[in-house]
């Protein structure tokens, strides 16, 4: 199932639709690698993060600009997910919806790692910092 729906085998002219097939192999990966077990497995057993990596460069145009679908959009959400940890005050998981319009994709497509700061949230707290108790007078 790896093979054939996520990481898209030369057999692809044995399913019928390749396209939908791949994101339904998509959308299951995402599920599985938010177990940190599993993604673990997955990435020591098929090396997912290359392969998504490598997919993502491979649909490029001669610019070396991404090709925005419904494919590129999850590999980037998956590749964002497994390479941001934490909750939604520590990092930003992008939209798998496509817009109207000349940017149908406001989020930045990668296809190479570190993953973009513009996934990482700007804190608008200070640091605390942490100061010293007054100095009481000694009593002797």
């Amino acid at each position: 199932l790896i093979d054939r729906l996520v990481l898209v085998d030369s057999n692809m002219q044995s399913l019928c639709q390749s396209e939908q097939s791949h994101l339904f192999g998509l959308r299951f990966l995402s599920v599985l690698t938010t177990c940190l077990d599993s993604f673990l497995l997955l990435e020591s057993r098929y090396s997912i993060v290359d392969a998504l990596l490598s997919l993502q460069q491979s649909d490029t145009t001669d610019d070396g600009i991404i090709i925005i679908d419904m494919c590129s959009v999850e590999r980037n959400r998956i590749l964002v997910a497994t390479h941001l940890t934490g909750g939604p005050s520590e990092r930003l998981l992008p939209s798998r919806d496509l817009e109207d319009g000349d940017h149908p994709y406001p989020w930045p497509m990668f296809s190479s790692l570190p993953v973009p700061t513009e996934y990482r949230p700007r804190s608008h707290l200070v640091p605390h910092r942490l100061s010293r108790p007054p100095q009481s007078s000694i009593i002797q």
